[in-house]
């Protein structure tokens, strides 16, 4: 079973999700095939937040999962593209950074909005020289456009969202969703018709043409 998993590096709900993703993968391990997918909020662009704002926000957010995270990293029109390009980048490079990066962000307020920023920080993280990451940035910026367009195009209007598809065809969609009792409900679901069309088939056969 396929599970895309649609996420800003910047986002408090896609760091949440991502959480949740953790025990996903461990209670179902070989049996779910996980993606990640970069969906950058604002298409990249200038967040239009002041970090009061920001604060407001991710106080909410606190108020639902018990997740406290801080609106330090933000600084005047700071953008998610730069982290989530660093990210992309050194996972090209051979580096998973996605969750390093997310909480130096989110829950140390280092100030990764920006392209210097960004660039420094994963960097350091991955041994890499900064002018090495900035050219892989700008290689794998295309790629990064095309998922997040592909995000645009599903009926959905944030992250993080969930995309599972099983064997059989089954499709879920979950668009701000991270309970790990509801994903866990939806992929229980799945895998059991999943299972139950392979065993039907292999007592009978296959249907009669």
């Amino acid at each position: 079973m396929k599970l895309i998993f649609y996420y800003d590096v910047c986002s408090q709900w896609s760091y949440f999700g991502d959480l949740t993703l953790d025990r996903l993968r461990e209670r179902y391990r070989s049996d779910l095939d996980v993606e990640w997918r970069i969906a950058m909020v604002k298409d990249g662009e200038a967040i239009g937040y002041t970090a009061e704002a920001l604060g407001w926000m991710y106080q909410r957010s606190e108020s639902i999962t018990g997740i406290a995270v801080t609106s330090r990293w933000i600084r005047g029109n700071d953008r998610t593209l730069d982290a989530n390009l660093a990210v992309a980048a050194a996972h090209q490079l051979g580096h998973d950074v996605r969750r390093a990066v997310a909480e130096a962000i989110l829950l140390r307020g280092e100030p990764l909005g920006s392209h210097a920023g960004a660039v420094a920080a994963v960097s350091q993280m991955i041994g890499a020289t900064p002018a090495q990451l900035e050219a892989t940035m700008r290689a794998v910026e295309p790629a990064l456009r095309e998922s997040t367009q592909e995000f645009r195009s599903l009926p959905v209007t944030v992250v993080p969202t969930f995309l599972i598809r099983n064997e059989v065809g089954d499709t879920a969609l979950l668009s701000g969703l991270c309970e790990f009792e509801t994903l866990d409900q939806v992929v229980a679901e799945m895998l059991r018709a999943e299972r139950g069309y392979a065993s039907f088939e292999t007592a009978n056969g296959p249907a009669p043409t």
